[in-house]
């Protein structure tokens, strides 16, 4: 309590949870939020911030800050730490790898393409050093013959690096595959991804399973092929929808691709309904000018007309067979129109 009553004082807690409902300017550079208190233990909050503590995780090692650079956007930043580092580091430290991996998100978030390969591949090759002392080869990490369960808890204890960690190298290098157009290599190494994720996540249904899946719909589109495109988005879809929050940004990204496949199609009436799905949770979940909205309202915009062009012609088509149908089930239709003349 304040020590004078007259005071009217509000107070919170340490750690108190509020939402921005608005921001507006005033005189003299000042600026008003209004803030909404809101309770830890609404449902949907709740939900949101046991997602995000299982994503961010409470550890952080040295190499946390140059993946928070890369994350926020700050390119610059995150080369420059991440080199700084290698430069202290022996190449048997997991570290390396991990700058390298960093390095090459960053070299693919820049569309430096060529760069990014050769950094995902550095990283791919220093993890294979460090995990063969437990496996002895790549093979035998991915040979369903020779890998045997029991020896997954050793792994776990005497080394750093899992096979999770190369299934991270496979999905990585297959997302630059795709920016350079060689998709069938890009879907052999998404396919090794799917298949080290499979085996070794604790539960089948993973949201990390799902991103492959996403990703291997992307692929098979750029080949073409709607139809196994959508088998493996729609993978994607049920596995985050039972795993994550409903408005959750990657769950708006499978219905924007979903989308992508119904326009692939020519069926637009279906492909704007996902655009809007899409729409619906980037609005609820991410920043105004944020680019994945800004993205998804060119998509509508483009789609729309088509939308309506083509129930129109629907429409069109259906009067036409109608007068057909009217036609044939009145031969003679023409004598019982009001303007003919009757005979007396």
């Amino acid at each position: 309590m304040p020590a004078n009553f007259n005071e009217q004082e509000v107070l919170f807690r340490y750690g108190c949870i509020f939402q921005i409902v608005n921001v507006e300017p005033l005189e003299n550079g000042i600026w008003v939020i209004h803030l909404f208190l809101r309770s830890e233990e609404d449902y949907s909050l709740k939900t949101l911030l046991n997602h995000m503590k299982s994503e961010l995780g409470v550890e952080t090692n040295i190499i946390s800050l140059g993946h928070l650079f890369w994350k926020m956007g700050a390119y610059d930043k995150a080369k420059t730490y991440c080199r700084r580092l290698l430069q202290e580091l022996t190449t048997d430290d997991l570290t390396s790898a991990q700058c390298y991996e960093i390095l090459g998100l960053v070299a693919y978030s820049q569309e430096e393409y060529q760069q990014a390969l050769i950094n995902h591949f550095t990283a791919l090759s220093l993890r294979l050093e460090l995990i063969k002392p437990i496996y002895g080869s790549i093979e035998l990490i991915i040979d369903d013959t020779i890998v045997d369960d029991a020896i997954l808890p050793k792994t776990r204890q005497l080394s750093e690096v899992s096979p999770l960690d190369i299934a991270a190298c496979f999905n990585n290098i297959g997302n630059v595959l795709i920016k350079k157009e060689e998709f069938e290599l890009a879907l052999f190494y998404h396919r090794k991804a799917l298949f080290l994720k499979q085996k070794y996540l604790t539960r089948e249904e993973h949201v990390d399973t799902s991103l492959t899946y996403h990703n291997i719909g992307g692929v098979y589109l750029s080949m073409d092929d709607a139809a196994s495109s959508i088998t493996n988005y729609q993978k994607a879809l049920d596995i985050r929808l039972k795993l994550l929050p409903i408005y959750h940004p990657l769950i708006g990204s499978t219905y924007r691709a979903i989308g992508q496949v119904h326009e692939f199609n020519k069926d637009y009436c279906q492909a704007c309904h996902y655009y809007r799905k899409a729409y619906k949770i980037y609005v609820a979940s991410l920043p105004k000018q944020h680019q994945n909205i800004i993205n998804i309202k060119t998509d509508i915009l483009r789609v729309y007309p088509l939308m309506r062009l083509m129930k129109l012609r629907k429409h069109l088509a259906e009067t036409k067979n109608f007068s057909y149908a009217l036609d044939a089930f009145f031969p003679t239709g023409k004598k019982y129109h009001r303007n003919d003349k009757t005979s007396s």
